[in-house]
């Protein structure tokens, strides 16, 4: 026959539920001769029943002889014996020591009560009792009224509460791992929402404004460019037009503002001044323009740069940022944009337009 690694030792009857190797069955039924080597004291001597002797009842020899031969089958790779034994068991004609019903007895002879202890070797192991038709015809009467008093359904019960016990342990382990992931969960997901809310805040109070300074700062950079070519053009257009044509423009201005008698006109030079004052404050806006889009666009820089150092140190848990150090930075981050001169219009006569050039 095949070897058998695996053997099932289930008899739920006695509290029994184990699936063991061979050679953990092999210690089983050692544990299990041992113990009738410990109750040999209550298994030896005569079987008195009903007022007869039986004779010796020789249930440790009969016990002890068929588990030496299922420990020797184990042993060969066979079960054939250790499954009728096993059939029996479940029966409550045999008794394992390991089981609750051993247990009992263990305990009753502990507490000194050998004849309690006896009487329920007898009945629970009935099949290891000496092979005499007649003492067994006898003893099944006293069997029959023992396994249907008090005392056998109690017993039933310290089975049945012990399997309860059991599966309650069971449970309470599985609670008990469930509790942990489920804390495990808790403070991953606490900690997963605490640093959203740490990106959320951060990159609403600064990420965001050094975005939108930074499109600031290129709005505003496009324009002090824009309007500096403007500036550029005004200047370097009338100077290029003079040069170009400086014979027949000069002619012109003195003509224009000389009289036939060879004196200065006034009103040729108030011809000539006006326009090129009024030129003048044209030139003078256009430069303030670009001035006041390059004051911007540095300071929108300024401040993106200052945003962006800022997340740089609030990240590294190395540099702790104090609340003082947090509010300078929070104030040059939010200071009110630099001043612009005021627009002025145009002059509004000769004297107003020499005041104010």
């Amino acid at each position: 026959m095949a070897e058998q690694t695996e053997y099932i030792f289930e008899v739920p009857e006695q509290g029994i539920n184990e699936v063991l190797t061979q050679e953990a069955a092999l210690k089983f039924f050692d544990e299990k001769l041992a113990f009738f080597s410990r109750i040999s004291s209550i298994t030896a001597g005569a079987l008195v029943a009903g007022g007869t002797n039986w004779g010796e009842s020789r249930l440790g020899a009969n016990a002890t002889r068929e588990l030496q031969t299922i420990r020797k089958q184990i042993s060969e790779g066979e079960n054939a014996a250790l499954n009728a034994y096993i059939s029996r068991a479940r029966e409550l004609r045999i008794v394992i020591g390991q089981g609750t019903i051993g247990q009992t007895v263990e305990r009753l002879m502990a507490n000194g009560d050998a004849p309690q202890a006896r009487w329920t070797m007898y009945i629970f192991a009935k099949d290891w009792l000496a092979a005499q038709d007649r003492a067994q015809e006898a003893f099944a009467p006293i069997r029959a009224a023992a396994m249907g008093g008090p005392a056998f359904h109690s017993l039933l019960d310290v089975i049945a509460a012990e399997e309860a016990r059991t599966a309650a342990m069971e449970a309470k382990t599985a609670i008990e791992a469930d509790e942990a992931r489920l804390n495990t969960f808790l403070r991953e997901k606490t900690e997963l929402f605490t640093s959203l809310e740490d990106v959320y805040r951060r990159k609403l109070v600064f990420e965001e404004p050094a975005i939108s300074w930074e499109k600031v700062s290129v709005k505003k950079t496009t324009a002090w460019r824009w309007w500096l070519a403007i500036f550029a053009t005004l200047i370097v257009g009338p100077i290029a037009v003079v040069l170009y044509d400086w014979a027949n423009i000069s002619r012109n201005v003195i003509a224009l503002t000389s009289t036939s008698s060879g004196t200065i006109s006034v009103a040729g030079v108030a011809a000539i001044s006006i326009p090129a004052l009024l030129y003048a404050w044209l030139l003078k806006n256009v430069s303030r323009v670009f001035l006041q889009n390059l004051s911007l666009a540095d300071d929108a820089d300024h401040r993106r740069t200052l945003a962006i150092t800022y997340l740089g140190l609030a990240e590294n848990p190395k540099l702790a940022v104090m609340d003082s150090e947090r509010a300078l930075i929070l104030n040059a981050l939010f200071r009110p944009i630099p001043s612009s001169v005021g627009e002025e219009g145009p002059p509004m006569g000769l004297l107003d337009l020499v005041r104010n050039k």
